[in-house]
C-alpha cells in the first residue's frame, strides 16, 4: 500500500528553499534606508514568501510517497522531475531505523537505506515515516534476508566494555567544539550576563587548581581534558544498550538512549572485520571489533561497531558466533629487523624538534619562561607516547593468509588495526617502495578493499619476494 511520509516532513523539506528568505531580508534592507513606515507596508512580501516555502514543503511531501512490497521497497520523490526508484531487499547492504527523542512524542521515525551502488557520502534513500510504518518496513527486510528457522545468536556487552569503546574513540576536538557550541547559545538564549557567569566561574576554578603553573596553561590543560571527558560521556550515551545479533544473514544492531538507532546488515556486504587497539587497550588486552559495510558508520559522529569491547578470548568467540565467515588469522610474514629504525626515525626526530623550538622560545621570551616550559612539556608527551606505539608497532606489524581470508597488522598513528579481508573482496593491490627500501628489497603493501569510500590498508616494511609470493603474484623485471 502507498505511504506518504510523516508531516513533519514537511518541515525537513522546507530547509531547501531556504534561500529564498534572502528576499524578503533583502527587501527588507532596502526599505530601512527610507522608513519604517514602507517597510510595514510591504509586510505583505514578506508573508508571500514565508507562506511560498511552506506550500513547496507541503508540495514535496504530498509528491513524496513509499510502498513497501514483497520483495523490496518503491520510493517515489520530486515535484518538477519524478523519480520512481525500487530498491529490493537482496541488494540492500543496510537498512537504519533511527528514532531521536524529538520525534518520539509525534510518532516519526527516520530509515535510511544504503545499497553498494549508491553515493559514498549519502544513503541511497532517506524516508521519514511514522513508526508503524517504518516497523513494517524493517520486519519485510528482516523476513527476506533471513530464514524463518535460523538460529538467533545474540551478543550484549558489559558496561565496562561500552566505557572501553567510548575511551578508545574519544576526540577531544569534538568534545571541546560542543562546548563551545553550548557556550556560546547559552549566551545567546539566556542573555551575555548568563554567558559572563560562567566564563567568571570556569577563571576562578582554573586560578584555584592552578597550583603554581601559569593560568592560560593551566586552562589550555583542562579545555584538552573537558574537551576529552565531554566526547567520552557523549560516547558513553550513544552506545547505551548496544547489541548485536545474528540471524541467517543478517546482523541487526541496538544502540543509543537520546538517539536510538537500529541497524540492519547484510552479512554477504561486510567487506572486512576490522579489530582496533590503542596502546592502553593494548597492554590491557581489550580489543574492539568494527566492519566495514556500506551505509554503517557513515553519519556524522557514528562509528561502524560490532562489538564495543572484550578481551582476547571473548572477542575470537564472539567474532566466530557472529561472523564465522570472516575468519582471522595469524601472522606469517612481518617486518625484519634491519627495518626497525623506518619505524622509531619520525618519533624521535619530532621529540628532538619538539624540545629545540620551546628551548629557544624560552631564551626569546623569558617573561612567558614558565607558560612556554609547561607548554613544551604537554608537546612532548604525545610525542614521546608516540615514539612507544611505534616501537609496539614494530612488533604488532605483519599480515598472512589463511582459509582465503588477508589477515593485515598495521598502525595508523596511535591506533593499532588487525583487518580481517577476504580474498575477493580485494578489489587491487599495489607494491610500494621508497629509494631505500629499493636498496634493501623492501616495500609497502597497499590493499584496496572493494568497499564504499573505500580506504586503503597499509602494511609497512616487507620483504619484496615474499610479498609477492604471498599476493601470487610476480616481480616485474628489473629494467
Amino acid at each position: 500500500m502507498k505511504r506518504h511520509p510523516h508531516p513533519v516532513y514537511i518541515i525537513e523539506s522546507m530547509s531547501r528553499f531556504v534561500l529564498l528568505l534572502l528576499l524578503p531580508l533583502l527587501r527588507g534592507l532596502l526599505s530601512l534606508r527610507s522608513s519604517v513606515l514602507i517597510w510595514l507596508r510591504g509586510a505583505w512580501f514578506d508573508l508571500a514568501v514565508l507562506f511560498l516555502i511552506l506550500f513547496l514543503g507541503f508540495a514535496v511531501w504530498l509528491s513524496s510517497s513509499c510502498c513497501v512490497l514483497e520483495d523490496g521497497i518503491r520510493i517515489v520523490t520530486g515535484i518538477f522531475r519524478r523519480e520512481d526508484r525500487f530498491l529490493p531487499y537482496a541488494q540492500l547492504s543496510s537498512l537504519r531505523y533511527e528514532k531521536p527523542f524529538y520525534y518520539i512524542p509525534i510518532g516519526a521515525v527516520r530509515i535510511y537505506l544504503d545499497t553498494d551502488a549508491g553515493a559514498g557520502s549519502r544513503s541511497d534513500a532517506r524516508l521519514t515515516l511514522r513508526k508503524k510504518d517504518a516497523e513494517y518496513l524493517f520486519r519485510k527486510a528482516t523476513r527476506w534476508l533471513s530464514a524463518t528457522r535460523a538460529v538467533k545468536r545474540v551478543y550484549q556487552p558489559k558496561w565496562l566494555y561500552i566505557a572501553a569503546l567510548s575511551l578508545i574513540t574519544s576526540n577531544t576536538l569534538t568534545g571541546a567544539l560542543f562546548f563551545w557550541t553550548f557556550f556560546t547559545q547559552a549566551g545567546r538564549i539566556f542573555g551575555t550576563e548568563f554567558q559572563d557567569t560562567i566564563y567568571t566561574g570556569l577563571t576562578d576554578l582554573a586560578n584555584f587548581l592552578a597550583f603554581g603553573l601559569p593560568p592560560a596553561a593551566v586552562i589550555l590543560a583542562y579545555v584538552i581534558l573537558g574537551g576529552w571527558l565531554i566526547s567520552f560521556l557523549m560516547g558513553l550515551v550513544r552506545h547505551r544498550g548496544f547489541s548485536t545479533t545474528r540471524k541467517g544473514n543478517t546482523i541487526q544492531i541496538n544502540t543509543g538512549v537520546i538517539i536510538w538507532r537500529k541497524y540492519l546488515l547484510q552479512v554477504d556486504r561486510i567487506h572486512l572485520v576490522e579489530i582496533r587497539q590503542s596502546l592502553m587497550t593494548k597492554l590491557l588486552g581489550l580489543y574492539s571489533v568494527f566492519v566495514r559495510c556500506t551505509g554503517y558508520g557513515k553519519q556524522k559522529n557514528e562509528v561502524a561497531v560490532l562489538m564495543p569491547a572484550a578481551d582476547r578470548q571473548e572477542a575470537r568467540r564472539n567474532l566466530k558466533l557472529l561472523l564465522p565467515e570472516i575468519k582471522r588469522g595469524e601472522r606469517t610474514l612481518r617486518p625484519r629487523a634491519q627495518t626497525i629504525t623506518r619505524f622509531l626515525l619520525i618519533p624521535t626526530l619530532l621529540i628532538v624538534a619538539i624540545g629545540l623550538l620551546f628551548a629557544v622560545l624560552i631564551r626569546l621570551l623569558t617573561s612567558f619562561g614558565d607558560t612556554l616550559l609547561f607548554v613544551g612539556i604537554m608537546a612532548e608527551i604525545p610525542a614521546v607516547w608516540y615514539l612507544l606505539v611505534r616501537v609496539a608497532s614494530f612488533f604488532h606489524t605483519g599480515i598472512g593468509l589463511s582459509d582465503g581470508v588477508y589477515t593485515c597488522f598495521c598502525t595508523y598513528g596511535f591506533r593499532f588495526c588487525t583487518y580481517a579481508l577476504p580474498k575477493q573482496k580485494v578489489a587491487r593491490f599495489t607494491f610500494r617502495q621508497t629509494i631505500f627500501q629499493r636498496w634493501f628489497g623492501f616495500c609497502d603493501l597497499l590493499l584496496y578493499p572493494y568497499a564504499e569510500q573505500s580506504r586503503r590498508i597499509v602494511v609497512p616494511n616487507l620483504y619484496l619476494k615474499d610479498i609477492a609470493a604471498l599476493m601470487e603474484t610476480e616481480l616485474p623485471s628489473e629494467s
